[in-house]
């Protein structure tokens, strides 16, 4: 990272901060109300009044104590970051986890569990609530946002950062955690055909989509670094090294609309990752990014139309990731049809699906260097953290496997899911690698 002061010359990192806090506040609201609502029927039919009067009061409770999380909320939507976990979130975090492990541990009724729900649910209504007065001016941020597609922000160094204004990207992040908050609930109170497809489904559909992307202009040292966010072995930065790189190069397939972006110079091409290229319109010949990344790092255009063969080096790393991922996805959810969910072991359960998701990232990642040899290696990340997500899910399995009785049924399970989770992680980190090619 580029650690020296500086400051904002041109940009604005907050631009239409309060249509993304908007869009999180009905998010929060649907989540809490369906969580809600989803077990007030069968609390109320359960008639343990004092179990309702309980819900109920700390409900109230999770209401009025969530200003903090809401706070947080909107410090990322202006600033436009990575989903950040403040020390209080941190805290609610590990008390819910905790609570969670503890009542699955305890074995209690159900009804308990639902009732835990319930109160997450009055949580994030309060979230929701809380949220509401930061919504004003919404519709002239909304026009604003509108005429802007990418913040494209320039500090006082010459350098540059590019990504997503905060409608595009805080939305995603949070409905993304919400789905992740969801497969738990799929799979602590429902047993139904296709459950196990469902927990496993919304837990990847959340986990790879809880990122955000910049990409980051440094004219003076001749650098370009492609940075994306994410939990459990998703996150990955990539730097270019720009000195022997004199232009970009706009690829478009003769058969079809599809194009690519590369940066390109004396003995070498590197194709910008799929997910941060964006599509010119008719009407607007330069794309923003293409333009910052000709002005700033002093390239010069070249557009260029190629037939099937002459893409080989592009499109041949990428499909074989794609249909490596599509194969490991539907063996993993064609099993899962045909696989009952194990009985009385909800704890074990929730610990293969969390080892399932810290492990799937890193064996995709590492399957995708045999794959596609030509999409590189993340750059080396440095964490406080003396273990990595991946170790921490071996060890959660092999725990599993050493004192669980129903240890067959378990791993059977966990094989299903890390078969639909790598092929799921393969399909995301295929879409965030850039490729090198020797010319």
């Amino acid at each position: 990272m580029h650690t020296s002061p500086r400051q904002m010359v041109s940009g604005k990192l907050d631009w239409g901060w309060t249509q993304a806090i908007g869009i999180i506040s009905v998010t929060a609201m649907l989540t809490g109300l369906l969580l809600v609502m989803g077990v007030a029927f069968p609390l109320w039919q359960s008639k343990n009044s004092a179990l309702i009067m309980a819900t109920l009061a700390i409900g109230f409770g999770a209401i009025i104590s969530s200003g903090s999380i809401a706070k947080v909320l909107v410090a990322d939507c202006r600033q436009n970051l990575p989903a950040s976990f403040s020390p209080q979130l941190l805290i609610v975090t590990a008390i819910l986890w905790l609570g969670l492990l503890t009542m699955l541990a305890l074995d209690v009724a159900q009804i308990y569990l639902e009732s835990f729900w319930a109160i997450v649910g009055f949580g994030l209504i309060g979230i929701a609530i809380r949220l509401a007065p930061s919504r004003a001016n919404l519709i002239l941020e909304q026009e604003k946002a509108a005429a802007q597609h990418l913040s494209i922000i320039t500090y006082s160094d010459q350098s540059v950062v590019i990504s997503p204004t905060s409608p595009v990207q805080q939305p995603r992040q949070f409905s993304r955690l919400m789905s992740l908050i969801l497969s738990l609930v799929i799979l602590t109170t429902a047993d139904f055909p296709g459950s196990n497809v469902a927990v496993i489904v919304t837990a990847f559909f959340g986990l790879a989509g809880l990122y955000t992307w910049q990409v980051q202009l440094y004219p003076d040292v001749k650098l370009l670094r492609f940075s994306f966010s994410g939990i459990w072995g998703f996150a990955s930065s990539y730097t270019i090294n720009m000195h022997n790189i004199s232009r970009l190069e706009i690829i478009k397939l003769r058969e079809g609309e599809l194009h690519w972006l590369q940066l390109a110079g004396y003995n070498r091409e590197v194709t910008l990752p799929w997910t941060i290229m964006t599509q010119p319109t008719a009407s607007q010949e330069e794309s923003e990014l293409n333009q910052t990344l000709l002005d700033t790092l002093h390239l010069a255009r070249h557009d260029t139309n190629r037939d099937i063969l002459g893409l080989a080096s592009i499109w041949i790393p990428q499909s074989a990731g794609m249909f490596a991922g599509l194969v490991l996805l539907s063996v993993g959810l064609i099993s899962q049809l045909f696989l009952p969910r194990p009985e009385n072991a909800q704890l074990e359960t929730l610990v293969i699906l969390a080892a399932s998701c810290m492990l799937s990232p890193a064996i995709a990642r590492y399957g995708l260097t045999w794959i596609a040899p030509s999409m590189p290696k993340p750059d080396p990340v440095s964490s406080a953290i003396p273990f990595k997500s991946w170790e921490v899910g071996a060890a959660m399995v092999a725990t599993i496997a050493a004192l669980s009785s129903q240890r067959d049924s378990l791993l059977a399970l966990a094989i299903t899911w890390l078969c639909f989770g790598v092929g799921v992680c393969l399909f995301t980190l295929v879409r965030r690698s850039p490729i090198n090619h020797q010319t």
